[in-house]
Order: C-alpha cells, then structure tokens, then sequence
C-alpha cells in the first residue's frame, strides 16, 4: 500500500458503491492505534452487520487532534496495512476530520457501527447521512489509550538496579602490567634472594 492508495476521491466512492450497490455497506470508524483484542471484536461485530466492511481510520494529524501530540504511536500507512490485511475488512480509507462525517455523506452506507458508549442519547450527525446506527458492545480494559498507559507505568516500575545491570558499561585500559606478571616477577625475585640467603621454601 503507497499513499496513492489512501485517497478515497468522489471517483472511487461513486464507483465503489456503483460495484457494490446491491450489497449492505457497512461503515466503522476509528484510530486503530494499538491494536487490541477490543478492535478484532468490533471489527468482526461490524462485519456481521452486512456484507461489505469499509474501515475509516483517522489519519495522523487528526489522531494527534484527538489523543494529544503523543499519539498517534504507529503511522497511518501502518495502521491502514495492518486493517487491510484482517480477512473481514472489504475496503481502508483514510480521513483526516476529526469526525467522518463529511467522508459518510459521499459514501451513503446503509450501516455504521459504534461502540456502544455513544449510545448514550448524544448527537450523532452521522444520523443524518447513514441508514441505520448499530452498538456494538466494549471489550472492557482494552483501549490503545490504556495500552500506552500501561507501558510506560511498566517502564517506570523497573528497579534502578536493573537498569545499572543492563547499562554497557566503559571499557577502561590501564598503562600498568598486567597484576599477575607483576606478581610473578616479584615472586621470582624473592625466591632468588631466599635461595642465595640458603632458605628453602617449600
């Protein structure tokens, strides 16, 4: 996948659900950060709901918008790989809006998927451009969010002594014979003397 491949024009969309205009397009979107067990069960929950699976995912920039200048951890073009290669996902299409709104209008699709904390009476503009708005429910304690969290707590909780233990360490070279040739030289010098001084050493 190249960049080329990212755009998902007014072109690509008009002959996308001319191929496809038979069918249920199903629609989800998300960062797709981490991925995680809570994405797979979404993403197959989402399948479910139709026949073809179009995954919007939120490009950097807008990641960053969302998340904070920390994030996002992995690029576009690799979360968008990563999306592409799930057998149940049918199309990946990028959008850089904080909200998919404007990519929903052009598409039309008959269904969208949102995990089920939205489903909270808020106002969802997505209504207004899809067929019909399915939950699915959250795979609690799994979230990209949680996952960084959690690391970077490991991280700190790592004893100091393990990090000396693991640190590389200077090689220091001394200009002083080596102790056991010094050692050996005395000891052979000290046996002389004893030996001129008629002392046996045993």
């Amino acid at each position: 996948m190249n960049s080329s491949e990212l755009q998902f024009d007014l072109r690509r969309i008009s002959a996308f659900r001319s191929k496809y205009a038979d069918q249920v397009v199903v629609v989800t979107n998300g960062c797709f950060d981490l991925p995680h067990a809570g994405h797979i069960t979404s993403l197959v929950h989402a399948k479910q709901q139709g026949d073809i699976l179009v995954v919007a995912v939120n490009t950097d920039e807008s990641v960053t918008q969302n998340k904070g200048p920390t994030r996002p951890v992995n690029a576009l073009l690799h979360r968008m790989q990563f999306l592409t290669a799930l057998p149940f996902v049918d199309q990946v299409v990028a959008f850089n809006q904080t909200s998919p709104v404007q990519l929903y209008s052009q598409l039309l699709p008959d269904v969208l998927v949102k995990g089920d904390e939205y489903d909270d009476g808020r106002y969802m503009p997505e209504r207004a451009v899809v067929g019909r708005i399915v939950f699915t429910p959250t795979v609690i304690g799994h979230s990209s969010t949680k996952m960084v969290a959690d690391v970077t707590s490991a991280f700190d909780r790592v004893p100091s002594s393990v990090s000396d233990r693991h640190a590389v360490k200077p090689v220091v070279t001394s200009l002083r014979a080596p102790p056991s040739r010094v050692q050996g030289t005395a000891g052979a010098r000290t046996g002389r003397r004893l030996a001129r001084e008629g002392v046996r050493s045993y």
